[in-house]
């Protein structure tokens, strides 16, 4: 695995939290 998967492995998931949490803010209202 190079690093530049790592970044993009990283990213993902960054943004799947990111997601997540808009998702829980949602339902939490």
């Amino acid at each position: 695995m190079s690093g530049e998967d790592l970044l993009i492995c990283q990213m993902q998931i960054l943004s799947l939290l990111r997601c997540g949490q808009a998702a829980v803010k949602t339902v939490w209202k």
